[in-house]
């Protein structure tokens, strides 16, 4: 595990050809062995103190972005998946780490890999997944990798138990043979997440992050987002087309129902399957501990909210509301060129839906911009606690309270 590895460019190169997913692959097989040994070993952190151990993290992340920033434009990524996904993934890695259960030796790897775990999406379509047994989880994994090892900043060790995590954060419950674009089927297999019983924190973590980002009041607008083309998605039941139009009709079917659909769920579904994954009794939350399990809570309860006021719509002004909704989604949800044009494409979609359709929703999207000014309130409340170089993410934010701050014209728009 001491050899310096692949360059980052003929990493880079090889995730830019659609023939190397044979060698990408073999790639991931030298992470899953590596990364696992390392986390297993638990390595220590050259500094034993809280602090240090953040600050070690925070150069780590601009290691990383410092390496693919120059091959790829960070604000014209995925619009679900963009620049202020990971700036709310950094703000919660940095609370999660923060918790004093976590002991100090997790905290790099789960702070990098917290942060940047769907930086692989610049590389590869987030929904292109069903055709590749290497996705973006494990492009962002081999690039963090290479990064890291050709730097300094962390141990050999480090680098590996990291880019293990980053690879780890997609979750999957069994194995599954994919025919990829190459002709080939290859098999992705579950990643490996405790020892003797016990979780690898800085893999549980890392899904962490991920999670409290897909629930609570940024998960419908993030959602939303992704809805300006059509795509498939994956849900409880395997990959299922998404187009705008049936996605946004406000049913909730039971699970037999949906299965009899072939898995396919409505916005409104989708937003169900994931808060009710919010829980201990889940295969996705049966370590949450401490603060995790905190948010977790609070933030089901907020999505659970937007979906009842969906249900059970109150008279709005969808038109005044959408505006809001607009603007709401293009500076706090994604702040980047790619996510204000994806928000003005929707916003055209949006107002040639059924009006019983546009009520629902408009409701729904009020409270969650409602619950929005709730949770960036607790969350600016933790931020401005810590010290300004524990805020800025290197090339992308120089302060992340900045995205997080309620914007005054989204606000005003929604308060006349």
């Amino acid at each position: 595990m001491d050899s310096p590895g692949i360059a980052v460019t003929d990493v880079i190169r090889a995730l830019s050809d659609a023939s190397a997913e044979g060698q990408l692959y073999e790639m991931s097989a030298e992470l899953r062995r590596d990364g696992l040994a390392a986390l297993r070993e638990n390595p220590p952190n050259r500094t034993g103190d809280r602090r240090s151990a953040i600050d070690r993290g925070t150069r780590a992340i601009g290691v990383i972005l410092a390496n693919i920033l120059p091959h790829r434009d960070a604000f014209s990524g995925e619009a679900g998946h963009g620049s202020g996904h990971w700036c709310r993934d950094f703000a919660h890695a940095l609370r999660l780490v923060h918790d004093p259960e976590i002991p100090v030796s997790a905290i790099v790897p789960a702070l990098v890999s917290g942060t940047l775990h769907d930086i692989g999406t610049l590389f590869f379509d987030r929904y292109a997944d069903r055709t590749r047994a290497v996705r973006h989880a494990e492009a962002g994994a081999l690039v963090a990798r290479a990064a890291l090892r050709q730097s300094n900043v962390l141990t050999p060790e480090e680098a590996d138990a990291t880019a293990y995590a980053m690879a780890a954060h997609t979750n999957y419950l069994k194995s599954e043979d994919v025919r990829c674009a190459d002709g080939v089927t290859r098999t992705v297999h579950p990643y490996i997440d405790t020892a003797d019983g016990s979780p690898l924190l800085p893999v549980w973590m890392t899904r962490w992050a991920d999670r409290l980002d897909c629930n609570g009041p940024c998960f419908p607008a993030r959602h939303y987002l992704s809805l300006h083309r059509d795509h498939h998605d994956f849900g409880s039941d395997g990959f299922y087309s998404v187009s705008f139009a049936d996605h946004m009709v406000p049913s909730l079917r039971g699970t037999d129902e949906i299965r009899a659909a072939g898995g396919k769920r409505t916005f409104l579904e989708h937003l169900q399957m994931f808060a009710e994954s919010q829980a201990d009794d889940s295969p996705y939350g049966r370590f949450d501990r401490g603060v995790m399990r905190v948010l977790r809570d609070e933030y089901r309860a907020s999505l659970e909210h937007i979906i009842d006021r969906v249900v059970q719509p109150t008279d709005v002004n969808p038109v005044r509301t959408m505006k809001a909704w607009t603007l709401f989604l293009g500076s706090a949800i994604e702040p980047s060129p790619i996510g204000r044009m994806a928000a003005q494409d929707l916003s055209l979609s949006f107002h040639v839906l059924d009006p019983d359709v546009q009520r629902a929703w408009a409701c729904g999207f009020r409270t969650a911009m409602s619950e929005y000014l709730v949770w960036s309130d607790r969350m600016l409340t933790f931020l401005d606690k810590q010290p300004a170089e524990h805020l800025r993410i290197p090339g992308l934010f120089a302060d992340v309270r900045d995205v997080i701050k309620p914007s005054l014209i989204w606000l005003a728009t929604l308060v006349i």
